[in-house]
C-alpha cells in the first residue's frame, strides 16, 4: 500500500501555490509535492533565498510544512563579505534541532530531498537524514559539477568536485529528471539512478478557452516562458532578429512575448529589438491562455560546447506548460539537447537541430498564415509521460522495494 511510505521532505525551495509567481525548483516542488501529498508526513523548507512565506503555500501543504527564518534583510547588508551559503547555513542551523524533532515525531520513514544546481542542498538533506536515522532519497534535476563550473563559484566547484561524490554514495536512492542526467551520474560516480519525469496535472492546470483566443487580432505573439538562463540567450537573440525582419518585410505585427516584467533587463541581454514585449501573467490560468493564444511557443537551447552537459542533462519545466496548451512549439537546439531528444522520441512537431535562420523564418511565416494546431498531440504525450498518478506510484514503489 502507498501509505506504508511516509516522506519527510527536506528542501531549500518552498513549494508555493500555482498562482504565486515562481520558477526553478520552487515550481518543480509545487507539482511534485502535490502528487506525493498522500505520502508526505512533513515538509521542512528553507526560505533564505526567497521572499515567500506560509501564506504562499496551498492549504494542504501549509499544514505539513515548517519553514525557515526569512533572513534576507539581515544577510543583504553583509552580502559583500559573506557568500549566499552563509545565509543558507545560518538559517539551516537555526531550524535544525526543531526540524529533527518534528521529523522524528511525524512518523516519516524516508527523507526525500529535491536538489537543483546548489550542491549544499544535498548536504543539508543528508545531515537531517543521518540525525533522524532515516534512509534518504534525492531527486536531482541539474548536474552539480557542470553547474558550478558555469557559475564561476570556486567554492561550489570545490564542493562539486570533492564532496558530491562522497555525499551521493551516502544516498540510498537517487532519482533524476532525465535520461541524460542518469547517464551523467553513472559516468561520473558509477551510481545507478531512476528517471523520474516531472508530473503535470492536465485536468487542474489547463484552463484556456477557445473563445478567449487573441489570434483574430492584428497583433500576433510568439511566447517564451521563464527566466533568461545563459543557455537560452543565443536562440532568443536569433528569433528576435528574425521576427523584426519579418515585420519589416511583410508589414506584420508579431511580438516576442516574455513573461518577465523587466523590459530593460531583457533588452540588455537580448538586444534592442522592436518585437520584444514584456508582460507577466497574473496566474497559471492566465499563462495557459497566453500560451494557447500564441502562434507558437519557443524553446531554445544553446549550441555552444561549454553548455553541452547542462543542455543534455536538464529538462526545462516550461516545456510542460507549452505541451499543455500550445498550438505549435518550436524547439531549437543541438541533437543532444534533452528537449530535442524528447520531441524526437515522442514524434512531436517541431524540432530544428541547426541554426538555420531561413528555416525559422519559414516556420514562423507558415504558422502566421495557416495557424496549425498540434495541441491534441501535445496533450496526449503530456498525459502519457507526466501523469501525476504514475509519477507518484513510481516514487513510492521504488522506495517500497528498497531495503529500509
Amino acid at each position: 500500500m502507498r501509505s506504508e511510505v511516509k516522506l519527510a521532505i527536506v528542501t531549500d525551495d518552498p513549494p508555493v501555490r500555482e498562482n504565486v509567481k515562481a520558477w526553478g525548483m520552487c515550481r518543480v516542488n509545487t507539482r511534485l509535492f502535490r502528487v506525493l501529498s498522500d505520502n508526505i508526513a512533513i515538509i521542512v523548507s528553507g526560505s533564505q533565498r526567497y521572499m515567500y512565506g506560509r501564506r504562499d503555500l496551498d492549504d494542504d501543504i501549509r499544514l505539513k510544512c515548517i519553514m525557515g527564518f526569512p533572513l534576507n534583510g539581515f544577510i543583504k547588508p553583509i552580502g559583500s563579505v559573506f557568500s549566499n551559503i552563509f545565509g543558507e547555513e545560518l538559517e539551516f542551523k537555526l531550524r535544525l534541532s526543531r526540524s529533527i524533532k518534528k521529523i522524528k515525531n511525524s512518523g516519516a520513514n524516508w527523507v526525500f530531498c529535491p536538489c537543483g544546481v546548489n550542491p549544499y542542498s544535498l548536504s543539508r538533506g543528508l545531515r537531517i537524514a543521518q540525525a533522524c536515522n532515516l534512509p534518504i532519497a534525492a531527486y536531482l534535476v541539474d548536474d552539480f559539477l557542470s553547474g558550478s563550473e558555469l557559475s564561476g563559484d570556486t567554492t561550489a566547484l570545490h564542493v562539486a568536485q570533492k564532496d558530491i561524490p562522497k555525499w551521493l554514495e551516502e544516498v540510498d536512492q537517487i532519482f533524476v529528471i532525465s535520461e541524460g542526467l542518469r547517464s551523467r551520474i553513472q559516468s561520473l560516480y558509477n551510481l545507478d539512478s531512476v528517471v523520474l519525469p516531472l508530473p503535470y496535472d492536465l485536468v487542474s492546470e489547463t484552463g484556456f478557452q477557445e473563445n478567449d483566443s487573441k489570434l483574430g487580432t492584428d497583433e500576433k505573439q510568439i511566447i517564451y516562458v521563464g527566466n533568461l538562463s545563459h543557455f537560452y540567450i543565443e536562440g532568443l537573440k536569433q528569433i528576435a532578429q528574425i521576427i523584426d525582419e519579418i515585420n519589416n518585410n511583410i508589414g506584420s505585427n508579431i511580438k516576442l512575448r516574455f513573461t518577465l516584467p523587466n523590459m530593460n533587463e531583457i533588452k540588455s541581454l537580448i538586444g534592442n529589438y522592436d518585437c520584444i514585449k514584456c508582460s507577466p501573467c497574473i496566474d497559471n490560468r492566465d499563462l495557459q491562455q497566453e500560451i494557447h493564444s500564441s502562434i507558437l511557443c519557443f524553446a531554445p537551447y544553446s549550441f555552444q560546447e561549454k553548455y553541452k552537459i547542462m543542455v543534455s542533462t536538464s529538462f526545462p519545466s516550461k516545456l510542460l506548460d507549452y505541451l499543455s496548451a500550445a498550438r505549435l512549439i518550436l524547439v531549437l537546439g543541438p541533437d543532444y539537447a534533452s528537449s530535442v531528444i524528447y520531441f524526437k522520441k515522442n514524434r512531436l512537431k517541431t524540432c530544428l537541430t541547426k541554426q538555420d535562420p531561413e528555416m525559422i523564418r519559414a516556420i514562423i511565416i507558415q504558422q502566421l498564415n495557416e495557424n496549425t494546431d498540434y495541441s491534441n498531440a501535445y496533450r496526449e504525450v503530456l498525459q502519457k509521460n507526466h501523469n501525476p498518478r504514475e509519477v507518484a506510484l513510481q516514487v513510492i514503489s521504488t522506495l517500497k522495494s528498497h531495503h529500509t
